[in-house]
């Protein structure tokens, strides 16, 4: 689903709100209009899986595709289409497997990483809170999806232990950080209301997610 469906300055203003930080202003909208090939809906599972794989290796996506200025150093990351365009064809090849779902796990598993769990939850505040506060220094990759429509959406985040931070990246919105997890829990339960929810304007029909909890082996 590779768009902006509600305004970045009102989702900027949102994660301040919750004393969280913009790493990152990304989208995958803009990008895949240069990728040759069908992509479908977008590339967001391929983009989130990586983004884990990535910084389970103490590295990052952004490293890859570039496209960031680096305040430290004055110098400007250009963007990396060849990056993209390799996660795209990785993302294409899920549909060699019997099943997608068997895919990506299978390649997060020889990348090194275990699941522990895969729990699909109606999309409240209680429900999510109570998924993600399972996770203890690993990963969630979430899933936004709906009952009425065949559409879905991949983010994901680093949660770290009680009392500390959270990575969050959406393929649609970029890389955010957050200083305690309870915060972001609360952010994340509005941003997908806002921004994916099925009673939002653009109708897409999400509610209910969809938790794979990832952790390093």
């Amino acid at each position: 689903m590779p768009n902006r469906a509600y305004p970045l300055d009102r989702v900027q203003q949102l994660v301040s709100d919750y004393n969280g930080l913009c790493t990152w202003d990304f989208s995958q909208g803009y990008p895949l209009h240069f990728i040759q090939g069908p992509v479908g809906n977008g590339i967001c599972m391929g983009l989130s899986c990586h983004w884990v794989q990535y910084h389970a290796l103490d590295d990052s996506l952004v490293n890859h595709l570039g496209a960031v200025w680096n305040p430290n150093t004055r110098i400007y990351k250009p963007f990396n289409h060849h990056e993209l365009q390799r996660i795209s064809a990785w993302q294409r090849s899920l549909t060699r497997f019997p099943d997608w779902v068997m895919g990506y796990q299978a390649w997060l598993r020889n990348n090194g990483l275990g699941i522990h769990s895969n729990n699909r939850i109606p999309m409240n505040s209680n429900a999510l809170k109570a998924e993600l506060d399972r996770i203890k220094g690993g990963y969630a990759l979430i899933i936004l999806s709906g009952q009425n429509t065949r559409d879905s959406h991949a983010i994901a985040a680093y949660i770290g232990q009680d009392g500390e931070d959270v990575c969050f990246f959406d393929p649609n919105y970029g890389e955010f950080w957050f200083q305690d997890r309870d915060d972001f829990f609360f952010f994340l339960h509005l941003f997908s209301n806002f921004v994916y929810n099925r009673n939002h304007r653009h109708n897409t029909g999400f509610n209910r997610y969809e938790v794979v909890r990832i952790y390093r082996q």
